[in-house]
């Protein structure tokens, strides 16, 4: 996808900032462009360029592999029809003479391109034998895949094995970023992520993004190795006021062409309900109504089913609720959701064998300590629905990892403690809805992936403003140990600059102009996200983010 200058301006932040900004910006690196900012730790190749979310292990090793001549891409029958589409697109944008063939019989001279999992390629598992790889390690991990260079059968080759289909898909997004002036760098990478759940939930208040801004945001998802997109904005009333109410004409087209979308860049399309406001968790009619509206999405391909359940009344409204679940103290309220989740989970979610476990929010969904809703769910509540949590508060500085572990006791059990992933509210600007928070990703414990499952984030509703910090977090989220938010910024803005002369310093003069909450000393109260919690004013925040000069290091990532 490429925007020039004025759009892109527009889009992130008005026709006032167009002046700022000159020349093209292309929103996502062009097939075989270099799209990171530095060497490769520790090999210091001149030919090996940074990948991002930066890897687990990546070497300069084997040999360089020239795309300008006849280039074979060798895939199997069943391989992963994104990935070979992704592959192709990146090789022919080096060389016009790309052949693509399901048996090795069919090379023609010139450098040779494996791609597919070994059990879906066995040509893959030969040639990694041939380079001498042990990829079972890597390969044992999903959404793993192993990329590297040598010589395979007397011809300069690249082997792109995956664990599984989403692992091949990402070793053709590093694939891109290896590539300089028609030549494949000499690189071994052995990666995979660290946290399963990466990506968005659009889940703010005020105009959500448009059709195409979402379409656009798959692409950029794919592209850097996130997977999630939990379909939330709070103005679709089939997600909330209607929510029994179906899809029907242009609305279900477009959502039909949100779900293929996200599926072709391995993005998983998660819909989430929102009943909360209306519901009576007792009456088989709203059960019904439910089912009825899950069965209709599944239809049209939705495999991930979300229960929202936040920003509602904390208490009961209908009779029979409140005859049905009588406890006091917010337990007949966690007592009558448990009651309905646990009823969705058996009569929806485990009778198609082809959809994800059930995920929902909470009506408290902050803080670790223990309170009698909390506690009331996390026993009743059946234990393989998955939860999402904000926090210690619902806009806040940091998330640590021992917060993060004793909410899962909170919202479980202490023999069982309950799987969480989290809702972070960062970049999201409903709540001042004036400024941008474009600096980077800061304040979230390097092994934040040891106590939770991933991290959407929730971002801005400016959507094209969101994708530096969107960067951040695929880096952080699929290797929190080696993110450094400086230089995943630094990254980010210049794989959305280009390559005109002067974008890139335009765009990081841009981002240094318009801060975050997060450098703020002094955090506002606990409260809904939309009231304004602090006015951020650049010039009373100390040491603020210049993209252009050192910081000091994040304690989280020390």
């Amino acid at each position: 996808m490429k925007l020039n200058t004025s759009t892109f301006i527009r889009r992130i932040a008005g026709a006032g900032a167009a002046a700022l900004v000159a020349g093209s910006l292309i929103l996502t690196a062009a097939p075989g462009s270099v799209a990171a900012t530095r060497p490769l730790e520790g090999n210091g190749h001149p030919l090996t360029p940074a990948i991002y979310p930066v890897p687990q292990s990546a070497v300069t090793q084997g040999r360089e592999v020239p795309l300008s001549g006849i280039v074979t891409l060798v895939v199997g029958a069943t391989t992963d029809q994104a990935a070979v589409k992704g592959a192709t697109a990146v090789l022919r944008a080096q060389s016009h003479n790309v052949e693509v063939v399901t048996s090795t019989q069919d090379i023609r001279n010139g450098s040779v391109i494996y791609l597919g999992t070994p059990s879906d390629n066995p040509n893959v598992r030969d040639a990694l034998g041939e380079l001498g790889v042990d990829a079972a390690p890597t390969l044992a991990h999903a959404e793993g895949y192993v990329l590297a260079t040598g010589t395979v059968q007397g011809r300069n080759a690249a082997v792109l094995a995956g664990a599984d289909g989403n692992g091949s898909f990402y070793a053709v997004q590093t694939l891109r970023q290896v590539i300089s002036r028609k030549t494949i760098a000499p690189v071994r990478v052995l990666d995979w992520p660290l946290m399963s759940v990466r990506g968005t939930v659009e889940g703010f208040y005020g105009t959500p993004w448009s059709h195409q801004a979402r379409l656009d945001q798959f692409a950029f998802h794919g592209r850097q190795k996130m997977n999630t997109y939990i379909y939330s904005p709070k103005d679709d009333p089939l997600l909330r006021a209607q929510w029994r109410g179906l899809y029907s004409g242009d609305e279900q087209r477009q959502l039909k062409e949100l779900i293929d979308a996200a599926a072709a860049n391995h993005v998983k399309f998660t819909y989430a309900l929102s009943p909360g406001n209306d519901i009576c968790y007792s009456n088989k009619a709203d059960l019904d109504s439910t089912v009825a509206k899950f069965d209709s999405l599944h239809a049209l391909g939705v495999r991930d089913f979300y229960i929202a359940l936040d920003d509602i009344a904390p208490y009961l409204q209908c009779a029979g609720d409140l005859a049905m679940f009588p406890k006091t103290n917010f337990r007949g309220l966690a007592d009558a959701q448990a009651y309905y989740l646990n009823a969705v989970n058996a009569q929806f979610i485990k009778k198609h064998a082809d959809v994800g476990a059930l995920q929902m929010v909470p009506t408290n969904y902050a803080g670790s300590a223990a309170d009698p809703y909390k506690g009331e769910l996390g026993v009743e509540m059946d234990k393989d629905i998955l939860l999402q949590w904000t926090g210690e508060q619902v806009v806040l500085h940091r998330i640590t990892t021992a917060s993060t572990k004793a909410a899962q006791v909170t919202y479980g059990t202490a023999a069982d403690p309950r799987g969480l992933f989290i809702w972070d509210n960062y970049p999201v600007n409903d709540f001042a809805q004036n400024k941008l928070f474009l600096a980077p990703l800061i304040g979230r414990d390097a092994d934040l992936y040891t106590a939770t499952t991933g991290i959407t984030a929730n971002p801005m509703i400016e959507s094209y403003a969101s994708l530096p910090t969107l960067f951040n977090f695929a880096d952080f989220t699929w290797n929190g140990p080696a993110y450094q938010p400086r230089q995943s910024m630094d990254a980010a803005l210049k794989l959305l600059a280009g390559t005109r002369k002067g974008s890139l310093e335009s765009l990081t003069a841009f981002a240094d102009l318009n801060q975050n909450w997060q450098n703020d000393p002094r955090p506002g109260p606990v409260g809904r996200r939309r009231r304004v919690l602090v006015p951020v004013r650049r010039r009373e925040v100390p040491g603020a983010f210049d993209a252009r000069r050192p910081r000091q290091a994040d304690p989280g990532h020390a």
